[in-house]
């Protein structure tokens, strides 16, 4: 998600100066037809924000399955970003310290990884990243 002011978000897309801010924990995905939150008649959901030490788990359809998590899911130790779709899916294409919203934490299957949502300033840290393609 991205935050636009207060407590209005946005399904976070890299458009613009979007800044990534937390997960939604509905999911509205308008290019792909599903809009958890407009049958209700609030129009309002949750977002999750976390820190260093929630993990989170995301089940298929809402990350990258086409993208090859076999190589983001590193066993070295080296911290591997994630960023968005434009249909706001979780990937670790194109990702970098600018538009990273989540490290990915592990791969367990095809349909499920695990992130967490560290809000550390990747992009001053100077420290060694594992980047995305």
């Amino acid at each position: 998600m991205c935050r636009l002011k207060g407590e209005v978000f946005t399904p976070y897309t890299g458009a613009g100066t979007q800044k990534p801010f937390g997960l939604s924990a509905l999911w509205v995905a308008p290019t792909l037809g599903i809009d958890e939150v407009t049958g209700t008649g609030a129009n309002l959901f949750t977002v999750w924000v976390g820190d260093s030490q929630a993990v989170f788990e995301i089940l298929a359809p809402a990350f990258d399955a086409d993208a090859d998590w076999a190589t983001a899911n590193t066993t070295d130790g080296s911290i591997r970003l994630l960023t968005a779709t434009s249909e706001g899916l979780l990937t670790p294409t194109g990702v970098n310290p600018d538009n990273a919203i989540a490290e990915l934490v592990d791969v367990p299957s095809t349909d499920k990884i695990l992130v967490r949502l560290n809000k550390f300033d990747f992009a001053s840290s100077g420290g060694t990243l594992a980047g995305g393609s």
